[in-house]
């Protein structure tokens, strides 16, 4: 490890779907990679027979942290919550490359692996391990902490969030290239699109509001009968994949570096507060870094806001150690001096772990919040008739998040205290409880809303049942004092005062409208 300068682990959460319900598609899809031999699954099938691919002892401390019904969401274990794949393990582990190029440089990470995480709520995560061993593709060194947040930035960045006029213009890579010698060159060329949409005259043919970078889309379906698209299509062997939460991916990444280290947590003689928080350039310079900035440009001028993020958002417990971690919605970093080498593994498992965990919950809940505004959307349609097929959605999607709520949504996921913490930060950036209570509130006001129209259905029939009845009751009462004349007035009456009830009511539902 003393030639590695940092590690960066990339994780896109997206949203998959075929023709078909989603919810009923989850063995499909995870069908498509376990049949697929270049992707394999690892995932223990019981607590029995747990094993990774790397050395078990580096596991097991991961294993004992978490609580006993956590795992299932972070191992499996056939339980059909999760499922793993790993790409071309033994082709891309320290042999593969991503290549980020901008302008005049071209970073270079060696691949650990390539991952995917496939969830029964409808999401997945694209897993990305790399290691930055201290110089880029043309052997200069990116051995900086200014080099690790472009790396950061622009790794991360696998949509263009506007398309400029010129090349120059854009705020993303160059282009970003996954190469696996033994296999094949995974790319995606913003600068050529750019290029593209500005010489075209249709730019519909070009431009795609969902687009997501072709090199995780070319992996995925690499050696596959089926596609991934970022166009809805008919065609049964494609599936439709967008980005569930934003149009970068979140980032893991830890620094080892001493000097940078000690100068951010250098203690002020005068105030006794970090330099970090007293120096303005070192201020920046960690907000670039957690917040995943690009070098020298810090997204926060303001001084004093700069210095609450930080202070919400930076983790103090081992910082008098030499370890300063940073947890955003963008990011959980780690700044440090390299002093307590265990460190490393930890984070890389155990915390990134967490993040996929947390990360899981933010995208399910944007898609549970999605399909409630579908269904709602369907309920004030056709002239306020909720149709047995709503009904069934509205069902399925109640069905589906009580499992997500006791499935993967967890309040507390470890007894340690450092965990607990950096949990709590997780789901605090992520608005987690503001999300869950929002889903809740929506489904109750579905379900409360199509209740309302189903009893107000049963109680139409109720009253016709009780109009018939009380109209042969008289007809029996009065089978033996009347004639037939009277009997055929009396069930002339109540026909007309059951009609005259019905247009009261169609009248007030209208008026209700």
């Amino acid at each position: 490890m003393n030639d590695i300068y940092s590690y960066h682990t990339f994780i896109l959460p997206f949203v998959w779907k075929d023709n078909c319900n989603t919810a009923k598609t989850f063995e499909k899809f995870t069908q498509l990679f376990a049949n697929n031999p270049y992707w394999k699954c690892f995932d223990p099938k019981d607590e029995n027979s747990f094993s990774m691919i790397d050395d078990e002892i580096s596991y097991y401390a991961e294993y004992q942290y978490f609580y006993p019904q956590v795992r299932s969401a972070l191992y499996g274990f056939g339980e059909n919550v999760v499922k793993t794949f790993h790409f071309a393990h033994d082709k891309v582990q320290n042999k593969a490359h991503y290549y980020i190029s901008k302008n005049d440089r071209t970073y270079d990470l060696l691949i650990n692996s390539i991952q995917l995480k496939i969830y029964n709520t409808g999401i997945a995560l694209f897993v990305l391990e790399g290691e930055n061993h201290g110089v880029d593709r043309d052997g200069k060194p990116q051995n900086t902490l200014n080099d690790v947040k472009n790396i950061n930035d622009f790794g991360r960045r696998v949509t263009l969030p506007f398309v400029p006029e010129k090349p120059e213009y854009s705020i993303c890579a160059d282009s970003l290239e996954v190469f696996v010698p033994e296999l094949a060159k995974f790319r995606t060329d913003f600068r050529y699109y750019i290029r593209t949409t500005a010489e075209t005259k249709n730019k519909k043919n070009v431009i795609n509001l969902n687009h997501l970078s072709n090199f995780i889309k070319e992996i995925l379906g690499f050696s596959s009968i089926s596609q991934f698209s970022s166009r809805i299509s008919n065609d049964k062997n494609t599936f439709y994949i967008h980005p569930a939460l934003d149009d970068r991916m979140f980032v893991a990444s830890i620094v080892i570096d001493e000097n940078e280290t000690n100068k951010m947590i250098a203690v002020s003689q005068e105030n006794g507060d970090y330099a970090y928080k007293t120096d303005v350039e070192l201020s920046k310079s960690l907000y670039e870094f957690v917040f995943v900035d690009k070098a020298g440009g810090c997204s926060c001028s303001c001084k004093k806001m700069r210095s609450e993020l930080l202070d919400n958002h930076i983790y103090k417990r081992w910082i008098e150690d030499g370890s300063l971690y940073g947890v955003a919605a963008q990011s959980i970093v780690l700044l440090f001096d390299g002093g307590f080498a265990p460190l490393i593994n930890t984070f890389i498992t155990t915390y990134v772990r967490m993040a996929c965990l947390c990360l899981a919950q933010r995208a399910s809940l944007m898609l549970f919040q999605k399909e409630a505004a579908d269904i709602s959307r369907l309920i004030h349609e056709k002239e306020n008739k909720i149709r047995i097929a709503t009904v069934t959605k509205l069902m399925d999607l109640q069905e589906r998040f009580s499992a997500f709520e006791s499935q993967i949504c967890f309040c507390e996921i470890t007894p340690q205290e450092q965990g607990i913490e950096i949990y709590s930060m997780f789901t605090e950036s992520f608005f987690i409880d503001k999300e869950l209570e929002n889903v809740k509130s929506q489904i109750d006001g579905l379900h409360d809303a199509t209740d309302t129209y189903l009893d107000f259905g049963f109680n139409k029939i109720a009253l016709m049942f009780t109009l018939v009845g009380a109209v042969l009751g008289v007809i029996q009462l009065t089978d033996t004092t009347v004639g037939i004349f009277e009997q055929v007035l009396c069930v002339i009456g109540f026909v007309f005062s059951a009609v005259i009830v019905f247009i009261i009511m169609f009248l007030y539902r209208r008026k209700r409208k």
